[in-house]
């Protein structure tokens, strides 16, 4: 089979080229299965509506028109091949795990990061990327640096971590691969003629199942390109991975430059930003431009999101796209991230009073009208003697100056135990005189506070660093449930 390669430029343009493929792909026959390969589910959602909207002989819609990314292909055409063998396709998720244990047993050059999140984020891409390489090509990379060969080392123990369970996307796509050529008239009569629409950046797993296929099925290739020889340099070395080549440059641009304007608005800030652009958008809709057709582009998430999200829903007008509203915005979500984050940032006096002034912090406490004798309140009659009660943040916060509390657990127990001794000291010293009986409960109260702080602050620091640490997503939810339940369960 031969691969027929079709230029366009972007947007609308490259709608028309994919409507105008799909129909040649049909001839005549709307039932006719074709296969569309996207580079992502966001430009096949907008391929689909497209062609749902144009209009053939009185009609709107289309039949029989299936959206894939390379890896659902993959997984279509040899997904079964793999779960016979025990396997299923592994996520990131599965992967940053696994790049965990491997950094538990040996850190080697990562030694000192190897909790930080950004060290696994960026060894689970490599990981990803790394698995398009062969022995020959690790071993040559390995030998580059120590950095490179520990970056390769843990590569290869992920990978030996995860073959008995899962397959990557590079195996997956060497089963589908596998699959086309033991039955090639099968999988042209159950995908029917390939599209591959807006090819991006094509890795050589990928590259070698769109060829399998483009031989076993007629192939068209709808090639976005923009005219600039850097912007397509991508576009073209994945097409040529795919055996083909561009049949034209496109011109620059799918529309008619003239009618292309810039407008530079010159604000005080971001609300303000926001606000003019909002404007924008419903000027244009009453313009007669469709509101699918509009776009407000931010260059950072924050605060951009946040205000865009709320100036639209302000302004009563739908939107796709980011959304300020996220379990991390929330009441619950905030408090958890922030207690997480205080072995982090040190256990200091600052970031502890802060995260117990801003967040619903409580404790259960023994209710004195409750009769029956104490104990944990583990038991519902237990737990029906106890009752939620807010912590003291305000107090605690000048007991913790007081006692010049800095920073780590060891700052707490020294200072906190030393002005507890203090008080108590000064609190006997007036309780012999009457008239001074008052600075003697007032230091008092401070002993008694600065021991329930010390308690709660020794308790907390225990229970955000766990004995043995949860490996697992049910430990890691586990764990995060019960330090909600306890420290923020009365008040939420």
């Amino acid at each position: 089979m031969t691969i027929d390669c079709v230029t366009t430029a972007y947007g609308p343009a490259a709608h028309e080229a994919l409507a105008q493929a799909v129909a040649h792909a049909k001839g005549g026959d709307p039932l006719v299965p074709v296969t569309v390969v996207v580079p992502n589910h966001y430009v096949g959602l907008a391929a689909r509506r497209a062609l749902g909207r144009r209009e053939h002989n009185g009609t709107r819609g289309v039949a029989a028109v299936a959206f894939h990314t390379a890896y659902d292909l993959a997984e279509r055409l040899g997904g079964a091949g793999m779960a016979a063998q025990g396997r299923r396709g592994v996520t990131m998720t599965v992967i940053a795990a696994a790049v965990r244990t491997v950094l538990r047993r040996d850190p080697g050059h990562f030694r000192g990061v190897e909790t930080h999140p950004a060290t696994e984020r960026a060894l689970t891409r490599a990981h990803r990327e790394l698995s398009e390489l062969e022995g020959g090509q690790l071993r040559a990379l390995a030998a580059q640096s120590p950095r490179a060969a520990d970056v390769v080392r843990i590569h290869q123990q992920v990978a030996a971590d995860l073959e008995a369970r899962f397959s990557n996307e590079q195996q997956l796509s060497r089963a589908a691969v596998a699959a086309v050529r033991a039955d090639p008239s099968a999988v042209a009569r159950q995908l029917g003629p390939m599209i591959v629409f807006l090819p991006q950046r094509i890795t050589g797993s990928q590259a070698g199942l769109l060829r399998a296929v483009a031989e076993a099925t007629d192939t068209t290739i709808v090639a976005g390109a923009t005219g600039a020889e850097d912007a397509d340099a991508a576009v073209v070395a994945s097409i040529r991975r795919l055996g083909a080549e561009l049949d034209a440059p496109a011109p620059r641009g799918g529309r008619d430059k003239a009618r292309a304007t810039v407008e530079a608005l010159s604000v005080s800030d971001a609300d303000d930003e926001v606000r003019h652009a909002v404007r924008a958008v419903v000027e244009a809709a009453q313009a007669g431009t469709p509101l699918g057709r509009c776009a407000v582009v931010y260059g950072i998430e924050s605060p951009y999101v946040r205000l865009i999200s709320d100036a639209l829903d302000a302004a009563g007008i739908p939107r796709c796209g980011a959304t300020s509203r996220t379990v991390e915005t929330s009441l619950l979500g905030r408090s958890l991230l922030e207690m997480l984050a205080l072995p982090e940032r040190g256990f200091s006096r600052r970031v502890v009073m802060a995260w117990l002034a801003g967040a619903p912090v409580s404790v259960r406490r023994r209710d004195p009208d409750a009769g029956g004798p104490d104990g944990e309140a583990g038991s519902h009659e237990q737990q029906a003697r106890h009752r939620w009660q807010g912590v003291p943040s305000a107090a605690w916060e000048r007991e913790a100056r007081a006692a010049r509390v800095e920073s780590g657990i060891d700052s707490w127990r020294r200072r906190l135990t030393r002005y507890a001794e203090d008080c108590t000291a000064e609190a006997d010293h007036h309780a012999a005189d009457e008239e001074q009986a008052w600075r003697g409960d007032r230091h008092r109260r401070s002993a008694e506070r600065s021991r329930e702080l010390l308690s709660f602050v020794e308790e907390l620091h225990a229970d955000l660093d766990p004995r043995p640490a949860p490996r697992t997503w049910a430990e890691l939810a586990g764990w995060c449930q019960k330090l909600i339940q306890k420290y923020l369960g009365g008040r939420l």
